[in-house]
């Protein structure tokens, strides 16, 4: 038969994943498999196929390597992302156009399927963006629950794909809203980030089964694209908001050190004495330090702004 002609090899991925190829005799690639948890599996799939040859079992194993790159955005839309966030900064706005990407690239046979991305910092509010209300109900429904196919997803770093939520017993408290809120498919992508950060690239579907095992490679093949775009952005915001932060960090050093000036003038005192007496003044009034100085440099020079002469 046609479809042994060539050989089996088993390979990791970029992503680590165990996956095996269907190799033409020239070296050709004829298809590649889905992930695998070990080598094992991937072995015993490997094996199944072989044993079954020519009954059309090896489409539940490999796809055809054309759909790998289809959902890789364009070099110029990247760029175009990319200098969203340089030219800008703002890491809500690329968001909202990176969403719009996904929206029209990941899609599946179902015509209401929604797309949302989600990026939890430490310290900070998450930070999300979505292409309709079922992927923002979704989304509202977990942070309600503290539980879900997202959290899942971040928590463990892999692919979670539910066919049905409705019947899901991983998430038995959502079952019920989701029935309410018409929410039957969902695949949720970790998004790889550095440090602490972590996201999520969510799709639903009012309809069960909605997504296919082509539409879920799709997915990770753009989930991996957005990964890389996002490290970049979120590399970027980090660097505009320490220099932000340094900024105001300095003007409030300079409101305060005026200050601590009028207050050695007034009092004949050294640095030390000058600063007591204002943290003193600044806690029976329940005051911020930098307000109480805003006011002791307004009461001399009548001019309540303070300018700072730094060039970052």
């Amino acid at each position: 038969m046609a479809i042994m002609a060539g050989h089996f090899e088993l390979f990791t991925d970029d992503q680590f994943h165990i996956r095996f190829q269907l190799l033409a005799p020239d070296g050709s690639v004829l298809a590649v498999s889905g992930p695998f948890g070990d080598k094992r599996a991937a072995a015993d799939a490997i094996s199944e196929v072989r044993e079954c040859a020519g009954t059309g079992l090896i489409h539940d194993y490999c796809r055809k390597t054309t759909t790998m790159t289809a959902s890789i955005p364009e070099p110029d839309l990247a760029m175009e992302l990319e200098d969203l966030i340089l030219n800008d900064g703002k890491l809500e706005d690329f968001l909202e156009s990176l969403i719009a990407v996904a929206a029209d690239t990941v899609n599946c046979d179902s015509p209401d399927a929604a797309c949302c991305i989600t990026i939890s910092r430490p310290k900070k509010h998450p930070i999300k963006a979505s292409s309709g209300p079922l992927a923002r109900s979704l989304d509202q429904l977990e942070d309600y629950l503290k539980q879900g196919p997202n959290l899942t997803a971040m928590t463990e770093q892999r692919t979670v794909h539910s066919s049905d939520l409705t019947g899901d017993d991983r998430w038995p408290r959502l079952a019920r809203f989701a029935t309410e809120a018409s929410i039957r498919s969902c695949l949720s992508i970790p998004l790889e980030v550095e440090g602490p950060n972590q996201a999520v690239m969510s799709l639903t579907a009012v309809t069960s089964d909605a997504f296919s095992r082509n539409d879920i490679y799709a997915a990770e093949a753009f989930a991996e694209q957005a990964s890389r775009m996002l490290r970049s952005a979120l590399g970027i915001t980090k660097l505009t908001e320490t220099v932000r932060d340094l900024y105001a960090a300095l003007e409030h050093r300079t409101v305060i050190d005026s200050a601590l000036g009028v207050v050695m003038s007034q009092n004949r005192c050294d640095h030390d004495t000058a600063f007591k007496i204002l943290l003193r003044a600044a806690s029976t009034r329940h005051l911020k330090l930098r307000d109480l100085a805003a006011s002791v440099v307004a009461s001399v020079s009548g001019d309540t702004s303070i300018v700072v002469h730094f060039d970052p």
